[in-house]
C-alpha cells in the first residue's frame, strides 16, 4: 500500500529537510487550540464523554449514514479530478469502513478476532443546503488549491464553501496542502475530531494525487480512509506513546496496541510497547507486536479497523454533533432517504489552450456538475463563421483565423442547463505579425484588433488583461488586469503575442514596461513571461518577476494608477531563437495575491545595442539533463535558486550563495519538466530539467 509515501515535489525553502508528514491532523488541531484556548476545554468534555460512552456501548447498532460533498477546489489543471475519480474514492472508503477492502485477509491471526466493520455508510448528499437538487460534488476555481489550507475552505458562496458541517460531511480535494506549522514535509490529507461538528472548517482536506486510485491519483486511495477515522474521534495509534496502561497510551483503545511513535514501511515484528495487558479493558494478556494493519497509523500494511475503534466512532456520533448529521431527518434534508433523483446540468467547460493558430486544435473539457449528461451540443461562433459538435470533450481544429464565442448545451432526464463563454477562444493566423524591429506600443486596441490573444483562469466575470485608453506612455494607451477586486486574488491572467520572425535580427532582445502597487504590505504578484516556437504547443520560460521586481509606486488602497515615472523596464536577451522561430510567440502570465491594478506598456523586440554584453546575460551549466538530480556551475555567485513545474508552481526555493550547487534530493520530484530559475545578483537565467 502507498498512502503514506510523500508527494515526489516536496521542495522546503533553504536548508531543506526531506521528510514524511502523511496526516495534517495534529497539525491543524494544535493550531486551533492555539489560536482559540477555550477550544481545549470542548475537546476535554468530548474526550471525557466519549470515552465514557465506549464502556457501554452495545453491539448492533444500526447502520449510520453520512451524507457527503465532495468540493474539487481547482484552477482549471489536473486538480479538477473527474467525477470517476471521486467515486472511486468514495468506493474505496465504503470498502474499508465495511470490511470489504479486498486484503482484509491479510490480517494477521492475531488480530483478525478484532478487526470489524465500522457500520458507517457514505453517501454522496442529493439536495444542497437549499434544498436543491445535487450530485453530491461542488467545482469551485480556487487560486490557493495549491498549498492549501483552510484557506480553501473560504474560497466561494461569499467567503465561505462549507455546507453545514453538523449535516454535510464536506470533502475539499485540492491541488496540494501546505500548513503553517509543518516542518516535516508534504501533508497527503488532514481532518477534525468530532468536537469540531458544526464548525465551519469541520471536515477533511485531501490532496488529488492521494483521492481514489484512479485518474490524478499516485496511491492505492486509502488517505481519506485514514482522514475519515478523525472525523469520527479516532486518533493515530502513537499518538500518546506508551503509557502506563492502554486507557491512557497510543489511541486510547484497548485492542490497538500503543506504538512509541509514527512507523513506515511492514515490519510484522516491530513491537515498541509492552504496556498492552495493563488497564481497564485491556484485550491482550501478554505483550503483543504493533498492528501495524491498522488504519490509524502509518504503516503500509493498512488493511483494519477494529471493535474498540468501532466503539469509540460510534460513542462519537452519540455525544457531539455528529448526532444530527446521522438522523432521520437529516438524511430527508441531505436527500439520501430514497432513490436518488437525476438533476439538471450545472454546466461548466474549459479550454486548455484558448489561444492557438489557424489549423491547430483545441482542447475542449467538460466540469458539468449536479448529474452526469446524456447529451452536448458545443456552439462556436466568430464574426463570420459558425459550427457545432456534440462530443463531451472535443478536440476542435480552427481553420479560421478569428474570436470565437463558446457555448455548450448538456441535457439528461432532470432538464438542460447552458454556459456561454463571450469571445473565449482567439486563432491567430500562422504569420509574421510584420518585420523587425517590432514596436508595440500597446495602443489602438491591441486586443481587440486581434494582435493580441487574452485568456483568464478564475471566476465568470474576470476579464484577466483588457485594453485601458486613459493610461500609458505612448498615447495614454495600454493594457492592464484589474487586479485591485479583492475577490481576484490569486487568478491569472494571460496575454499572448502574434508571431515575430526573428531569424535575421542579429541578438534580438525585448524590452517591456510594468507599473503595479500592493495595497498592503502583505501583497504579492508574479509576472511569468514564457515563448514558443510551434504556435503555443508547448512554451518555454524565459523570465520570471517577483513582487519586489514589479513594484514600481508606493502602496496605494485605492485604485492605483501610474504616474509616468512609476514604470519599471524589463529586458529579456532572446539570442539563440533565431534561426529556430521565424514564428515567435510571446506569452505574458501575470498572477496577483492581493495587490492592486498590473500595467503593461511598450512591448518592443530589438537588436541588442550595447558594446559589451559579458557583464549582462549569465552562463549557468546544468548537468545532467535529464536526471535524477542536477548540479550547477556558473562563473558568479548564485544567489537564489527556484524550481518551478511547467503549471507555474514553485516547489522549491534555495539560497546557494555559491558558484556551485548541487540539488541531492532530485529524487523526491515528480518525474516531469521543470523550470529552473537562477538569480545571481540582478540577472536571471531560466533554464529547462528533465527529471527521469
Amino acid at each position: 500500500m502507498k498512502k503514506i509515501l510523500i508527494l515526489g515535489t516536496a521542495l522546503l525553502v533553504s536548508a531543506v529537510s526531506f521528510s514524511q508528514q502523511p496526516c495534517g491532523t495534529n497539525l491543524v488541531e494544535e493550531q486551533k487550540l492555539a489560536e482559540n484556548p477555550a477550544l481545549q476545554q470542548v475537546r476535554t468534555d468530548w474526550l471525557n464523554l466519549v470515552n465514557e460512552a465506549q464502556q457501554v456501548e452495545v453491539n448492533g447498532r444500526a447502520l449510520y449514514r453520512i451524507p457527503v460533498v465532495f468540493h474539487i477546489m481547482h484552477r482549471y489543471g489536473s486538480e479538477n479530478i473527474s467525477r470517476e475519480q471521486i467515486y472511486d474514492c468514495l468506493r474505496i472508503l465504503n470498502e474499508d469502513f465495511a470490511r470489504l477492502n479486498s486484503d482484509s485477509s491479510d490480517t494477521r491471526a492475531l488480530f483478525k478476532p478484532l478487526a470489524s466493520a465500522m457500520d458507517i455508510e457514505f453517501v454522496l448528499a442529493n439536495k444542497d443546503p437549499n434544498g436543491f437538487c445535487t450530485d453530491g460534488i461542488t467545482r469551485t476555481y480556487c487560486p490557493v488549491t495549491y498549498n492549501a489550507n483552510d484557506d480553501v475552505k473560504y474560497a466561494a458562496n461569499g467567503g465561505k464553501n462549507a455546507w453545514p458541517t453538523d449535516r454535510y460531511l464536506n470533502i475539499w480535494v485540492v491541488g496540494s496542502i501546505k500548513l503553517d506549522n509543518n516542518t516535516n514535509g508534504t501533508v497527503l490529507g488532514y481532518a477534525y475530531y468530532p468536537y469540531s461538528a458544526g464548525q465551519s472548517y469541520y471536515g477533511i482536506v485531501m490532496h488529488n494525487r492521494y483521492t481514489g486510485s484512479i485518474g490524478t491519483s499516485v496511491s492505492d486511495g486509502r488517505t481519506i480512509t485514514h482522514e475519515a477515522g478523525h472525523c469520527f474521534g479516532l486518533a493515530h495509534t502513537f499518538d500518546n506513546g506508551c503509557g502506563n496502561n492502554c486507557n491512557n497510551s497510543g489511541d486510547f483503545v484497548c485492542d490497538t496496541p500503543p506504538t512509541i511513535t509514527s512507523t513506515f514501511g511492514c515490519n510484522t515484528m516491530q513491537n515498541t510497547c509492552s504496556n498492552d495487558m495493563n488497564g481497564v479493558g485491556a484485550e491482550f494478556t501478554t505483550d503483543v507486536v504493533d498492528q501495524i494493519e491498522n488504519y490509524m497509523s502509518y504503516d503500509d500494511c493498512q488493511n483494519m479497523f477494529t471493535k474498540g475503534q468501532k466503539s469509540r466512532a460510534h460513542s462519537s456520533i452519540a455525544t457531539t454533533n455528529l448526532s444530527t448529521m446521522v438522523s432521520g431527518t437529516n438524511a430527508t434534508f441531505t436527500g439520501i432517504d430514497g432513490v436518488p433523483v437525476i438533476c439538471a446540468p450545472k454546466v461548466d467547460f474549459y479550454a486548455e489552450n484558448p489561444v492557438v493558430c489557424v489549423g491547430k486544435t483545441v482542447n475542449i473539457i467538460d466540469y458539468t456538475t449536479d448529474s452526469e449528461p446524456s447529451s452536448y451540443l458545443y456552439t462556436f461562433q466568430s464574426v463570420d463563421t459558425s459550427f457545432s459538435t456534440t462530443i463531451a470533450n472535443p478536440l476542435v481544429v480552427f481553420n479560421k483565423a478569428g474570436l470565437y464565442t463558446v457555448t455548450l448545451t448538456a441535457s439528461n432526464s432532470g432538464g438542460s442547463g447552458t454556459k456561454v463563454r463571450t469571445d473565449y477562444i482567439r486563432v491567430f493566423e500562422d504569420a509574421s505579425v510584420g518585420t523587425h524591429p517590432y514596436i508595440d506600443n500597446m495602443d489602438n486596441q491591441p486586443i481587440t484588433s486581434g494582435r493580441w490573444g487574452t485568456a483568464a483562469k478564475g471566476v465568470d466575470g474576470f476579464k484577466g488583461f483588457e485594453e485601458i485608453t486613459t493610461v500609458g506612455l505612448t498615447n495614454n494607451s495600454c493594457v492592464y488586469v484589474n487586479n485591485s477586486q479583492a475577490q481576484y486574488k490569486g487568478f491569472k491572467s494571460e496575454l499572448y503575442s502574434g508571431a515575430y520572425d526573428l531569424q535575421n535580427m542579429p541578438k534580438p532582445v525585448i524590452t517591456f514596461k510594468t507599473a503595479f502597487a500592493k495595497k498592503v504590505n502583505s501583497d504579492k504578484g508574479t509576472l511569468r513571461v514564457l515563448v514558443s516556437t510551434n504556435c503555443g504547443s508547448t512554451w518555454n520560460l524565459m523570465y520570471v518577476a517577483n513582487t519586489e521586481a514589479l513594484v514600481s509606486a508606493p502602496n496605494n488602497t485605492g485604485t492605483f494608477v501610474p504616474s509616468n515615472d512609476q514604470w519599471i523596464v524589463h529586458s529579456i536577451n532572446l539570442s539563440g531563437y533565431q534561426a529556430s522561430a521565424p514564428n515567435l510567440r510571446i506569452k505574458f502570465e501575470f498572477t496577483g495575491d492581493g495587490g492592486n491594478n498590473f500595467y503593461l506598456e511598450d512591448v518592443n523586440i530589438l537588436a541588442y545595442a550595447g558594446q559589451e554584453e559579458n557583464n549582462s546575460k549569465l552562463d549557468i551549466k546544468l548537468f545532467p539533463n535529464p536526471g535524477y538530480s542536477f548540479q550547477l556551475q556558473s562563473e558568479r555567485v548564485i544567489d537564489e535558486v527556484n524550481i518551478y513545474t511547467v503549471d507555474g508552481n514553485r516547489v522549491g526555493s534555495f539560497t546557494p550563495n555559491s558558484s556551485t550547487w548541487t540539488m541531492e534530493k532530485g529524487e523526491l520530484l515528480a518525474s516531469g519538466l521543470y523550470y529552473i530559475q537562477i538569480k545571481c545578483g540582478t540577472l536571471q537565467e531560466v533554464k529547462q530539467w528533465i527529471k527521469y
